[in-house]
């Protein structure tokens, strides 16, 4: 009888060891899939803020060359050292970083070049040529170009248009009135040594008084653009920082011209000289289009974490933790047969461990909220079906501030609301804007969306 009581006791104990066993197998996954999610969600927003650093810095670009196409047509004429003084005041080479050069590209009409050319020589540039000189649609000439650096000089005289690539990005400003980004090229200031992929800005310079109504008005008042050139490595440097180096030193950053990764689209490379990826390595790949007026640049990011990080030893100590909880609970079990109290004290912290355990998730999920109440913009978060699953106390507050105000009825704006039937609802032009704006984010066709419109408030 002895003996039959204690072979319960062991097939009940082994029982338990195996359910432990699966038990602390199936916490350590999850503790891994969590943290795996959480740094998706840290990662991720590092790539936005990437992404955002890159479509800022384009944006920055273009208003520099704005104000230069504003230069001539506030001028009755641009002289040489106009164009000087005006980008010296620019400092681009101490506060612009990633800027080769600014300058001024002139159409020439093909029989004015042997005039033009005795002219720029004899204002002090007697080595000065158009080149590659042959008779085009348009011939132009870079004829200003700053700062006058002997890299930059190698460019002086060069006729843009006459490049496929750079053709097509001039035309497309002179078509659109708008900044126009390049392809890929290598600029005409490379060397033979540290070559790096180039691209280019243009945005056009036209008459003053002329009508730009047609394809042909356009052309017909052109006089040429102004544009900037970037040597990718250093426009990156630029932009990025210390970021490589920091934040990103475990990220691989590709900077491509198109939509697709192809390799020879490459324009930029974080680490050119990193070895191939080991299968000890955690990838965590995301994409990202950038939208230049029509201009796209794919930027693909893959961070590489090593497997023996601290990820890694969080899911092993949770993993040794539970083999070793679970050969003691199969120890105890021994005493539960016959000391109620030892019963009721694993009972006890058992039930210590969950609560722990479920405060821990309350502080996590309060901690989340903290982090949206703190931030003064009205939030809300809405899942891929447009459904809202969480707001923060200042949207909460401009719901309640404005619930009789039609059509903003409070009680469609807060969790568990269609946010966008509030949009189909009303239909106005501003509304179904911002619907199909909201929508094709959510479906993944935009990457962002933004747009201003009343929401007549009386307080904001």
């Amino acid at each position: 009888m002895a003996n039959n009581h204690l072979s319960e006791k062991i097939s009940l104990a082994s029982l338990v060891f195996i359910c432990g066993l699966i038990i602390t197998i199936f916490i350590s996954y999850t503790i891994k899939q969590s943290i795996e999610q959480k740094m998706h969600k840290i990662l991720t927003g590092e790539y936005d803020q990437v992404t955002l650093k890159i479509q800022e810095r384009l944006n920055s670009y273009a208003l520099i060359l704005r104000g230069g196409s504003a230069l001539f047509d506030a001028s009755q004429t641009v002289e040489r050292t106009e164009w000087q003084a005006y980008v010296n005041a620019l400092k681009i080479q101490q506060d612009i970083d990633g800027i080769q050069c600014i300058g001024f590209a002139q159409i020439i009409p093909y029989a004015n070049i042997p005039a033009h050319v005795a002219q720029v020589q004899h204002e002090g540039y007697p080595n000065y040529q158009v080149h590659p000189l042959g008779k085009r649609d348009l011939n132009t000439s870079i004829v200003f170009i700053e700062p006058f650096t002997p890299r930059n000089q190698r460019a002086f005289g060069y006729d843009m248009y006459a490049q496929a690539v750079r053709k097509q990005a001039m035309d497309q400003a002179a078509e659109t009135g708008k900044a126009a980004l390049s392809g890929k090229v290598t600029l005409q200031q490379e060397t033979d040594t540290d070559i790096q992929a180039g691209v280019l800005m243009y945005v056009p310079v036209y008459k003053k008084a002329m009508p730009l109504t047609t394809h042909e008005n356009k052309y017909n008042a052109l006089m040429g653009w102004v544009y900037s050139a970037y040597r990718m490595d250093d426009l990156m440097a630029g932009i990025l920082e210390n970021w490589t180096s920091e934040k990103g030193k475990t990220i691989e950053l590709h900077v491509y011209d198109g939509e697709h990764a192809l390799p020879d689209q490459l324009l930029y490379h974080s680490k050119p000289n990193s070895t191939p990826k080991s299968e000890s390595l955690t990838h965590y790949v995301q994409q990202r289009i950038i939208n230049f007026n029509q201009h796209y640049w794919l930027i693909t990011f893959s961070a590489n974490i090593p497997l023996g990080d601290n990820k890694s030893f969080t899911v092993g100590v949770a993993y040794i933790t539970g083999i070793i909880l679970t050969s003691l609970i199969c120890g105890l079990l021994f005493s539960l047969f016959t000391t109620q109290e030892h019963a009721e004290e694993i009972a006890q912290k058992l039930t210590y461990e969950i609560k722990t355990h479920e405060n821990a998730l309350i502080e996590n999920e309060q901690f989340k909220q903290a982090i949206l109440n703190s931030m003064a913009a009205e939030i809300a978060v809405l899942d891929k079906d447009g459904i809202i699953t969480a707001v923060n106390e200042p949207w909460q507050r401009f719901a309640q501030e404005n619930h009789r105000e039609k059509p903003y009825i409070n009680e469609h704006i807060d969790i568990g609301w269609d946010y966008l039937a509030v949009f189909k609802e009303h239909a106005t032009f501003d509304e179904m804007t911002a619907f199909h704006g909201i929508k094709a984010v959510l479906n993944g066709d935009l990457p962002c969306f933004s747009q201003e419109y009343p929401c007549h408030s009386p307080h904001q």
